[in-house]
């Protein structure tokens, strides 16, 4: 009966700590899931910016001042202003985090909900 204790208290043991390597697993891969994301946005808008760019100096080149007028304006109004860019970056930051922390809780949920489970089964 010691025996049977004992190793009733070690699979406890061993199940909290996997329980606690796939926490961190889990925040871990929410962070650089939530950061790639992020990178890919920010790439996004920085080809966006980019090809205005090409396409205004395009016009320009060809004598074309006011459609090269309007896309800079359009240009200067999807984030060439130095505040808005790190406004930006600032939401992006809180963005990532969020999102971060959703998936962080929502492994979570599941893991709970796998032990209720493995409970109600035993």
């Amino acid at each position: 009966q010691v025996v049977a204790q004992y190793m009733q208290q070690a699979g406890l043991m061993e199940r909290r700590f996997q329980d606690s390597l796939d926490e961190q697993r889990d925040k871990l891969q929410a962070k650089l899931a939530a950061r790639k994301r992020h990178r890919e946005e920010l790439a996004k808008e920085a080809a966006v910016a980019n090809e205005l760019d090409h396409i205004s100096k395009a016009q320009a080149a060809r004598g074309l001042v006011e459609a090269s007028d309007a896309i800079e304006q359009i240009k200067e109004k999807t984030g060439a202003d130095q505040a808005a860019s790190q406004a930006v970056q600032q939401l992006h930051q809180q963005q990532v985090d969020e999102q971060a922390d959703l998936e962080t809780r929502q492994r979570q949920e599941d893991r709970e909900a796998g032990k209720q489970l493995d409970q109600e089964l035993e």
